[in-house]
């Protein structure tokens, strides 16, 4: 009971105190496969000790594993491939900011994962900031990147379902005020002025040109008093912005004079029309990044410039640097922006669909958060740009799910045979796993003939109708013949005892077929295997619904 108890133990301390069963599971048996001959007995026992370890303090549950396993306790630096943050104080602080435009897509979850990593590596402190500012009605019509009021509460779900451990939770819309006042202080400095340029006139001569626009030398008050005025809604979209004097002068055209501050009249979800001027993203990030403590900011290499003007911003209220880590781009997935515009035209029905790789439509496929987690930290911190390799995903993913999906037929492009000639009774039990105890499929042939479905493809002279019989086929039958298991296995579905089953496919196809009736006893949410044709998860069971994860 002992291997039992290690891992349950250490299942509830990475989760909050709570330990899950299934989770356990798989260690167990990775450790002593030979546990896998009665796993009903094994899952009983397990059930047992999660139950006992559940009712445990965290600190109790440390405790205990400190005792019987003390190794567990300490992360495998190896194993994870991460690199060691640089100037690592007392505490480290990260956070993870999300737009909540859409379900997180496995881009996403690279950030949300190395975060998770570090903080668990560190025991420090991370938090979930909803980056859910809002820029200009046209900017955003022009990005299709609006907030999503369901994408708050799907982030989430896709957080604690990749078991992401968050402390605490902010809203950049609820810190509006605070934005303000800091915008306030860096216009009274001289640090930060309004500008009432035309934007194509600023960005094609004063940007260009590397010169100051006129609105750069005005006098502090009459910036406040321009500043009034927008908080005012004095000025329309896109008549007036707060720029932070970052240099005009700088090699990089994208930070000269940054805007900090925009007017935007659109409807926000959370607090409706109350505010009328919001930052960028690069100024409420160095704002709240100070007022939290963060230690360091893990984020892809696109937000590079974005270290510039926040690190200007710290000089000039000076405020002690941050560290700024970045990784490489990582290209698998439909970008969301995209996805909306495919859903607008009908394209794709559901932000789940299987062609669109966010976090969502993996779970739904039967991809395991433990195989994602493993994907993430397969490419690490590398800056190199990622062209994602599903096959790794998938490897990493099977070696998973293979010892606990049970194995079904399914039979596509179905053809009707006559099998007959078998001795009377004849009995078979197929078995549901093939190294694991998890019971079998019994079929029973009580007359001399019955009717059998296998694929137009396998019907061929001679095969062998997996753990029943071989069968020469002729003319529409299938005759008994000696039991030679040299031949070619195939599978096959007894004509009354056949499911009708649609499997959706990752490029969206549906393909249909049969299974065996037994396949009624799976539950939502399983995940099982069509054998000779792949891997996947029971999304319906009326109608028999599964979508394929891989082979």
């Amino acid at each position: 009971m002992d291997i039992i108890k290690k891992y349950a133990l250490k299942n509830a301390i990475d989760h909050n105190g709570k330990a899950v069963a299934k989770a356990v599971l798989p260690k167990v048996l990775g450790e002593d496969p030979s546990l896998k001959s009665d796993i009903p007995s094994l899952m009983k026992n397990i059930e047992a000790v999660v139950k006992e370890v559940n009712s445990m303090t965290l600190d109790e549950q440390i405790s205990q594993l400190k005792k019987i396993a003390p190794e567990l306790l300490v992360r495998e630096r190896s194993v994870q491939g991460l690199p060691d943050l640089p100037n690592v104080g007392s505490h480290v602080v990260l956070r993870l900011a999300p737009y909540p435009s859409g379900p997180l897509q496995i881009g996403n979850a690279r950030m949300a994962i190395l975060n998770d990593e570090y903080a668990k590596k560190y025991n420090g402190k991370l938090i979930l900031f909803y980056d859910d500012t809002i820029g200009t009605s046209s900017t955003t019509d022009k990005l299709s990147k609006g907030i999503m009021p369901k994408a708050y509460g799907w982030i989430e779900q896709d957080l604690k379902w990749l078991e992401v451990e968050w402390h605490e939770t902010y809203y950049k819309s609820d810190r509006l005020e605070i934005y303000y006042d800091y915008c306030e202080q860096l216009i009274k400095k001289g640090k930060a002025y309004v500008c009432t340029c035309d934007a194509n006139v600023w960005r094609s001569v004063y940007k260009a040109g590397k010169k100051p626009c006129p609105c750069r030398s005005r006098e502090v008050e009459e910036n406040l008093y321009l500043w009034d005025k927008m908080l005012n809604g004095a000025f329309s979209e896109g008549k007036a912005v707060v720029r932070l004097k970052t240099g005009m002068e700088l090699a990089d055209p994208a930070v000269r004079d940054h805007v900090i501050m925009r007017i935007s009249f659109k409807d926000h979800p959370r607090v409706g029309k109350r505010y009328c001027v919001w930052p960028t993203m690069e100024f409420s990030w160095a704002i709240d990044n100070y007022l939290l403590g963060v230690t360091h900011v893990i984020r892809g290499k696109d937000l590079m410039k974005e270290d510039v003007v926040e690190k200007q911003i710290f000089d000039m209220f000076g405020w002690k640097h941050i560290n700024y880590l970045h990784f490489g781009r990582f290209s698998i997935a439909i970008p969301k922006s995209k996805l909306k515009e495919m859903i607008k035209r009908g394209e794709i029905k559901e932000y789940d669909d299987p062609r669109t790789w966010n976090i969502p439509s993996l779970r739904r496929r039967g991809i395991q958060p433990e195989a994602i987690r493993e994907y993430i930290l397969h490419f690490g911190m590398s800056l190199a740009d990622v062209e994602g390799s599903p096959e790794i995903l998938y490897g990493k993913n099977r070696k998973i799910i293979d010892p606990i999906a049970k194995r079904y037929y399914f039979v596509k492009d179905p053809v009707k045979l006559r099998l007959h000639g078998y001795p009377v009774p004849f009995e078979a039990k197929v078995p549901l796993h093939p190294e694991v105890e998890f019971g079998y499929k019994l079929y029973k042939l009580d007359r001399g003939e019955t009717y059998i479905l296998v694929e137009k493809k396998d019907v061929n002279k001679e095969a062998r109708l997996k753990d029943l019989m071989n069968v020469v086929f002729s003319d529409g039958e299938a005759i008994y013949s000696q039991d030679d298991l040299s031949v070619k296995k195939i599978h096959w579905v007894l004509d009354d005892h056949k499911v009708k089953v649609k499997v959706v496919m990752p490029d969206a196809r549906v393909i249909e077929g049969y299974a065996e009736s037994y396949i009624k006893d799976c539950k939502v949410g399983d995940v099982i295997q069509f054998e000779r044709f792949g891997f996947g998860r029971v999304d319906s069971l009326d109608p028999v619904v599964v979508y394929y994860a891989h082979r």
